[in-house]
Protein backbone atom coordinates (compact mmCIF):
# COMPACT_ATOMS: atom_id res chain seq x y z
CA UNK A 1 0.00 0.00 0.00
CA UNK A 2 1.10 3.28 -0.81
CA UNK A 3 2.53 5.85 2.08
CA UNK A 4 -0.60 8.18 3.15
CA UNK A 5 -0.36 11.60 2.10
CA UNK A 6 1.32 14.34 4.85
CA UNK A 7 -1.41 16.93 5.69
CA UNK A 8 1.42 19.45 4.57
CA UNK A 9 2.33 17.93 0.95
CA UNK A 10 -1.74 17.61 0.18
CA UNK A 11 -1.27 21.25 -1.93
CA UNK A 12 1.44 19.73 -3.54
CA UNK A 13 -0.41 16.62 -4.66
CA UNK A 14 -3.06 18.44 -5.45
CA UNK A 15 -1.64 20.73 -7.84
CA UNK A 16 0.51 18.19 -9.57
CA UNK A 17 -2.75 16.33 -10.80
CA UNK A 18 -4.14 19.89 -11.66
CA UNK A 19 -1.08 20.66 -13.77
CA UNK A 20 -1.69 17.56 -16.13
CA UNK A 21 -5.48 18.13 -16.40
CA UNK A 22 -8.40 19.69 -15.10
CA UNK A 23 -10.44 18.16 -12.59
CA UNK A 24 -13.41 18.45 -11.04
CA UNK A 25 -13.64 18.46 -6.93
CA UNK A 26 -14.98 15.26 -6.97
CA UNK A 27 -12.21 13.76 -9.22
CA UNK A 28 -9.48 15.30 -7.02
CA UNK A 29 -11.60 14.32 -3.85
CA UNK A 30 -12.30 10.94 -5.03
CA UNK A 31 -8.42 10.31 -6.41
CA UNK A 32 -6.98 11.31 -2.72
CA UNK A 33 -9.11 10.55 0.26
CA UNK A 34 -8.53 7.28 0.77
CA UNK A 35 -4.67 8.26 0.03
CA UNK A 36 -4.30 11.43 3.19
CA UNK A 37 -4.18 11.20 6.78
CA UNK A 38 -7.43 13.70 7.80
CA UNK A 39 -9.92 13.83 4.73
CA UNK A 40 -11.31 17.10 6.32
CA UNK A 41 -7.37 18.66 5.74
CA UNK A 42 -7.92 17.10 1.63
CA UNK A 43 -11.14 19.21 1.40
CA UNK A 44 -10.05 21.98 2.58
CA UNK A 45 -6.82 22.35 0.48
CA UNK A 46 -9.05 21.44 -2.35
CA UNK A 47 -11.46 24.66 -1.12
CA UNK A 48 -8.10 27.12 -1.14
CA UNK A 49 -7.37 26.12 -5.02
CA UNK A 50 -11.14 26.79 -6.44
CA UNK A 51 -10.64 30.35 -4.26
CA UNK A 52 -7.73 30.67 -5.57
CA UNK A 53 -9.01 29.63 -9.09
CA UNK A 54 -6.74 27.24 -9.32
CA UNK A 55 -8.69 24.24 -9.71
CA UNK A 56 -12.47 25.61 -11.52
CA UNK A 57 -15.13 23.04 -12.51
CA UNK A 58 -16.20 25.68 -15.27
CA UNK A 59 -12.77 25.05 -16.74
CA UNK A 60 -13.12 21.18 -15.93
CA UNK A 61 -16.84 21.13 -17.74
CA UNK A 62 -15.22 23.33 -20.85
CA UNK A 63 -12.20 21.01 -21.52
CA UNK A 64 -14.23 17.85 -21.17
CA UNK A 65 -16.76 18.98 -23.34
CA UNK A 66 -14.01 19.82 -25.96
CA UNK A 67 -12.51 16.50 -25.70
CA UNK A 68 -15.52 14.89 -25.67
CA UNK A 69 -17.10 16.27 -28.64
CA UNK A 70 -13.77 15.71 -30.89
CA UNK A 71 -13.95 12.17 -29.78
CA UNK A 72 -17.67 12.36 -31.42
CA UNK A 73 -20.14 11.87 -28.19
CA UNK A 74 -23.15 13.85 -28.09
CA UNK A 75 -24.39 17.18 -25.51
CA UNK A 76 -26.88 14.04 -23.86
CA UNK A 77 -23.75 11.81 -22.92
CA UNK A 78 -21.78 14.51 -22.56
CA UNK A 79 -23.85 16.15 -19.81
CA UNK A 80 -24.18 12.89 -17.96
CA UNK A 81 -20.42 12.11 -17.72
CA UNK A 82 -20.15 15.93 -16.26
CA UNK A 83 -23.35 14.69 -13.66
CA UNK A 84 -21.74 11.59 -13.15
CA UNK A 85 -18.80 13.69 -11.85
CA UNK A 86 -20.58 16.27 -9.72
CA UNK A 87 -20.43 19.20 -12.05
CA UNK A 88 -23.65 21.03 -10.72
CA UNK A 89 -26.29 21.47 -13.54
CA UNK A 90 -26.15 25.26 -13.47
CA UNK A 91 -22.37 25.18 -14.23
CA UNK A 92 -23.33 22.15 -16.81
CA UNK A 93 -25.70 24.52 -19.01
CA UNK A 94 -23.40 27.69 -18.10
CA UNK A 95 -20.82 26.27 -20.35
CA UNK A 96 -22.68 24.50 -22.76
CA UNK A 97 -24.22 27.93 -23.50
CA UNK A 98 -21.20 29.78 -23.84
CA UNK A 99 -19.02 27.17 -25.51
CA UNK A 100 -19.60 27.39 -29.19
CA UNK A 101 -19.67 23.83 -30.66
CA UNK A 102 -21.35 22.89 -34.17
CA UNK A 103 -23.00 19.83 -32.99
CA UNK A 104 -24.75 19.06 -36.35
CA UNK A 105 -22.21 19.23 -38.53
CA UNK A 106 -20.03 17.21 -35.72
CA UNK A 107 -22.52 14.44 -36.12
CA UNK A 108 -22.60 14.85 -40.38
CA UNK A 109 -18.85 14.21 -39.83
CA UNK A 110 -19.37 11.12 -38.18
CA UNK A 111 -21.84 9.72 -40.43
CA UNK A 112 -19.23 10.89 -43.10
CA UNK A 113 -16.37 8.64 -41.29
CA UNK A 114 -18.64 5.12 -40.89
CA UNK A 115 -19.62 5.81 -44.33
CA UNK A 116 -16.19 5.95 -45.84
CA UNK A 117 -14.89 2.82 -43.53
CA UNK A 118 -17.81 1.24 -44.77
CA UNK A 119 -17.37 1.75 -48.29
CA UNK A 120 -18.73 -0.75 -51.06
CA UNK A 121 -19.86 -2.96 -47.86
CA UNK A 122 -23.29 -2.93 -46.75
CA UNK A 123 -22.55 -2.75 -43.23
CA UNK A 124 -26.07 -3.90 -41.77
CA UNK A 125 -26.09 -7.27 -43.94
CA UNK A 126 -22.77 -7.69 -43.08
CA UNK A 127 -23.71 -7.30 -39.16
CA UNK A 128 -26.47 -10.00 -39.71
CA UNK A 129 -24.06 -12.02 -41.43
CA UNK A 130 -22.02 -11.79 -38.51
CA UNK A 131 -24.56 -12.24 -35.83
CA UNK A 132 -26.00 -15.47 -37.86
CA UNK A 133 -22.00 -16.97 -38.08
CA UNK A 134 -21.92 -16.57 -34.03
CA UNK A 135 -25.04 -18.25 -33.22
CA UNK A 136 -24.35 -20.84 -35.74
CA UNK A 137 -20.84 -21.53 -33.74
CA UNK A 138 -22.33 -21.22 -30.50
CA UNK A 139 -24.91 -23.89 -32.25
CA UNK A 140 -21.54 -25.89 -33.07
CA UNK A 141 -20.31 -26.05 -29.68
CA UNK A 142 -23.25 -27.40 -28.19
CA UNK A 143 -23.57 -29.89 -30.82
CA UNK A 144 -20.18 -31.38 -30.28
CA UNK A 145 -20.81 -31.29 -26.85
CA UNK A 146 -23.69 -33.64 -27.13
CA UNK A 147 -22.30 -35.83 -29.14
CA UNK A 148 -18.73 -35.60 -26.25
CA UNK A 149 -21.23 -36.92 -23.71
CA UNK A 150 -23.37 -39.42 -26.43
CA UNK A 151 -19.24 -40.82 -26.60
CA UNK A 152 -18.65 -40.98 -22.92
CA UNK A 153 -22.21 -42.57 -22.15
CA UNK A 154 -22.02 -45.67 -25.19
CA UNK A 155 -18.49 -46.32 -23.38
CA UNK A 156 -19.96 -46.66 -19.97
CA UNK A 157 -22.29 -48.83 -21.58
CA UNK A 158 -19.74 -51.32 -22.96
CA UNK A 159 -17.97 -50.72 -19.45
CA UNK A 160 -20.71 -51.98 -17.69
CA UNK A 161 -22.00 -54.68 -20.01
CA UNK A 162 -18.44 -56.16 -19.73
CA UNK A 163 -18.19 -56.38 -16.21
CA UNK A 164 -21.74 -55.75 -14.57
CA UNK A 165 -22.90 -53.25 -12.12
CA UNK A 166 -23.43 -55.16 -8.59
CA UNK A 167 -20.33 -54.80 -5.69
CA UNK A 168 -19.91 -57.21 -3.52
CA UNK A 169 -18.73 -56.98 0.01
CA UNK A 170 -15.66 -57.27 -0.70
CA UNK A 171 -15.72 -54.76 -3.93
CA UNK A 172 -15.71 -57.26 -6.63
CA UNK A 173 -18.06 -56.98 -9.26
CA UNK A 174 -20.78 -59.83 -8.74
CA UNK A 175 -22.00 -59.76 -12.37
CA UNK A 176 -18.02 -60.29 -13.58
CA UNK A 177 -17.29 -63.09 -11.52
CA UNK A 178 -21.05 -64.54 -12.72
CA UNK A 179 -19.63 -64.26 -16.75
CA UNK A 180 -15.93 -65.58 -16.19
CA UNK A 181 -17.54 -68.86 -14.34
CA UNK A 182 -19.91 -69.15 -17.21
CA UNK A 183 -16.92 -68.67 -19.78
CA UNK A 184 -15.00 -71.63 -17.67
Amino acid sequence: MKNLIKKQDIRKKLLDLLSRREHSKYELLTKLKHRVELQSALEEEINKLCAENLQSDFRFSESYIRSRYNSGFGPTRIKYDLSVRRVKESVISSVFNEIDLDWIEKLKEEIKAIEKGNEGKDWIQELKEEIKEAYQEGNLKDEIKIEKEKKKQVKRKKIIDEIGTGLSEKGVYLDFIKNSKAKN
